[in-house]
């Protein structure tokens, strides 16, 4: 059965008989009992709780126990119905830092969505036709003197818009 308990302090350190360093949690539960208890995650996200977050403490037969998840109630991050957000915070746990917002129509969001992100291939591409094109009128034929300069035969078709990726904006 699982209890409720109060974060207290993080440590990264090995526990027990574990084989390396975890993210370790000082805990104060029911009856102002203090453990250090493991803290499990879900693959490829590891994060900081922060002090005065609450977790879930999960006896493990013999071994212990766990905290399998936690809740930080100094930041209200709210999230629609299928929605994910990943953020970070200051150590304290009350001021929200960077935040990645996975939305309901397939955007992600980076610190916000007022710009947007780009492929760096595509725009080399586009950037070095334009280039070409620009280098091609440089070396343009003059016709006698006093006459105007010829153009390029074949205007610029060089563009940027390959390189757009609407579904990663940044701020």
């Amino acid at each position: 059965m699982g209890r409720m308990s109060i974060i207290k302090e993080l440590l990264f350190k090995v526990k027990g008989s574990a084989p390396g360093k975890a993210i370790v949690l000082k805990t104060r539960s029911a009856g102002a009992q203090e453990r250090e208890t493991e803290h499990y995650q879900l693959h490829g996200i590891a994060s900081g709780t922060t002090p005065d977050a609450r977790g879930i403490e999960v006896s493990i037969g013999t071994a212990g126990r766990v905290i399998v998840a936690t809740h930080n109630y100094n930041l209200e991050v709210e999230v629609e119905a299928g929605q994910t957000k990943i953020y970070s915070t200051t150590a304290d746990g009350k001021t929200l830092k960077s935040l990645i917002n996975l939305d309901i129509n397939g955007n992600i969001d980076l610190n916000g969505d007022s710009d947007f992100a780009v492929a760096f291939n595509d725009l080399k591409s586009g950037f070095d036709a334009l280039k070409s094109d620009h280098n091609t009128f440089l070396t343009h034929v003059h016709g006698p003197a006093g006459t105007p300069a010829v153009p390029p035969a074949i205007p610029s078709t060089a563009s940027i818009d390959a390189s757009k990726v609407d579904t990663v904006r940044l701020p």
